[in-house]
């Protein structure tokens, strides 16, 4: 992948960078399970040490590794007028014995369950971070999230004292202060006439726009250019309300505000693509440093489909072709660029499974048959498909002839695309 172009000096040797790139293309396979095990038989080692000391005790800088990723997100999809979108997500957990597991509500249950959140408290996180993304020069002209960071004051004067404008959810009982007075916040709806409400889409959802009425109220006394604003949400056929405190460093409109609202609902379809697609929240780990790691080689893996796709939809696809998703990208970088390596013990290429779903293995030869135990002496008859060559590589897929662009797009994007990929069946 071409971010990986700038990793490189992210470590000290190159082993680490190469079972790190091993990692990246496990996670972006067609793997039923994620971890340092599956990983592992699918880059063909006999077991998950190595993986493990990557991300345990390996010296590589994961933090730079990390802005590197930041860094090729901006370049491709950077916005003068982005939302940073706040919100966190939890791993649910069988046992205790993992950082930062505890019983605790998280929004992946909807309930109070063993998890694995976080490390310091929401408000205190969400201000580290976007301070540090702000800082790191990400444009961004606003900044959503839930109720627990609408509440915290610091977090807003943080946003407030760098011009960026806020819409963060604030609960009903929310203390604001308006005409002099402080007021709940569901105590201002009677100064809100029945003309004001306006019917304004939220944006698509599955089931086409979503509509709800919307308020505002101005808290401040109006001699400032910047502005301080009440939001209010009504949903139209039950009545709910929600409330939202808001800040612009200059006049926009109603529908403004209800866009930037609307965007908060994305980051929960990130985070479950994340976790379906790269395993997130299958790490297995119990460290909090390789917990840390994980994640962010999990965000390098995400970030490659993520740009393609919008690479592809800019390109604007023949007429009555459908745009390619983040699935398709990932189902195609597997099979053109994460090829199973060669079984050891049968000799031919298959993925994890049962032995039945292996292919058979090809006919005995002594011809260019690699020492024992060199698995990078088996990569050249895996990963160019040459022709006339590799009679142990698994063959490439037939695809459809719409997907053939989309394919040069996904190994456009991959650097060393046939290194250490492949998927083995052993008995442990």
């Amino acid at each position: 992948m071409s971010c990986w172009a700038g990793s490189p000096r992210r470590f000290g040797r190159v082993e680490p960078r190469q079972r790190a790139k091993a990692l990246v293309h496990g996670l972006l396979a067609d793997l039923p399970r994620k971890n340092c095990w599956t990983i592992a038989e699918h880059a063909g080692d006999p077991n998950p040490d190595g993986m493990q000391h990557l991300l345990a005790r390996a010296v590589w800088d994961e933090d730079a590794v990390r802005d590197d990723v930041r860094g090729y997100l901006v370049e491709h999809l950077g916005d003068p007028a982005a939302v940073l979108v706040i919100d966190e997500t939890g791993d649910l957990k069988k046992g205790t014995g993992t950082a930062g597991v505890q019983r605790q509500y998280t929004g992946t249950a909807g309930r109070v369950e063993n998890a694995q959140v976080g490390f310091a408290t929401k408000p205190a996180l969400a201000t580290a971070m976007v301070a540090r993304a702000l800082d790191a020069g990400v444009p961004a002209a606003w900044v959503t999230g839930e109720e627990v960071y609408g509440a915290c004051p610091g977090l807003r004067a943080a946003l407030e004292a760098r011009g960026i404008g806020y819409v963060l959810a604030v609960a009903c009982d929310h203390l604001v202060r308006a005409g002099g007075v402080t007021q709940r916040a569901d105590a201002l709806l009677r100064c809100v006439p029945a003309r004001a409400w306006q019917c304004v889409s939220a944006g698509r959802g599955a089931n086409g726009h979503r509509h709800y009425d919307w308020a505002f109220l101005r808290l401040d006394d109006g001699k400032q250019v910047a502005q301080h604003w009440l939001l209010v949400r009504r949903h139209q056929r039950t009545g709910e309300l929600a409330f939202y405190r808001c800040f612009m460093p200059h006049p926009v409109p109603l529908a403004a505000l209800v866009r930037v609202a609307g965007r908060r609902w994305t980051i929960e379809e990130r985070f479950q693509t994340n976790k379906g697609l790269v395993g997130l929240d299958q790490h297995q780990v119990r460290r909090w440093r390789s917990w840390h790691r994980w994640v962010t080689l999990a965000m390098l893996a995400h970030a490659f489909p993520v740009v393609t796709a919008v690479t592809e939809h800019a390109r604007h696809p023949p007429p009555g072709l459908i745009s390619l998703t983040c699935n398709e990208l990932q189902h195609l970088f597997a099979a053109l660029v994460a090829v199973p390596l060669a079984d050891p013990d049968t000799d031919c290429a298959g993925r994890c499974g049962g032995a039945d779903t292996k292919p058979a293995p090809a006919p005995a030869t002594t011809d260019d048959k690699p020492p024992p135990g060199n698995h990078e002496a088996r990569l050249p008859a895996v990963t160019g498909w040459p022709a006339g060559q590799g009679a142990r590589a698994a063959a490439p897929p037939t695809l459809p002839r719409h997907t053939v662009g989309a394919a040069a797009v996904a190994c456009a994007h991959a650097q060393e695309p046939g290194e250490e990929s492949g998927a083995m069946n052993r008995e442990r």
